[in-house]
């Protein structure tokens, strides 16, 4: 049961570094207009965020499918329930 909650609290660590990381990043891309700089940052951020929040949930839900048995269905449930409880905290 602590799996997805500790998988919420990796992904919400990671994001949280990644961001940290991105802003220097496109700072050094030296954009010439502020919207630029806006538009890199978020589109970053995004692809990365989307990417690191999902993967685990595609993979366990994969992995579900090839075990078509309760016990990966109630992992998958779990994890939905971390990724949910991370999206708010």
């Amino acid at each position: 049961m602590y799996t997805g909650v500790l998988n919420g609290v990796i992904i919400a660590i990671v994001n949280f570094c990644y961001q940290k990381v991105t802003e220097p990043m496109v700072i050094l891309e030296n954009h010439k207009y502020q919207e630029t700089y806006i538009k890199s940052f978020t589109f970053r951020l995004f692809i990365f965020k989307f990417v690191n929040t999902n993967l685990s949930l595609v993979y366990t839900i994969y992995q579900a499918s090839n075990h078509a048995d309760a016990e990966h269905m109630e992992e998958v449930y779990i994890l939905l329930i971390g990724m949910i409880f991370q999206k708010f905290a």
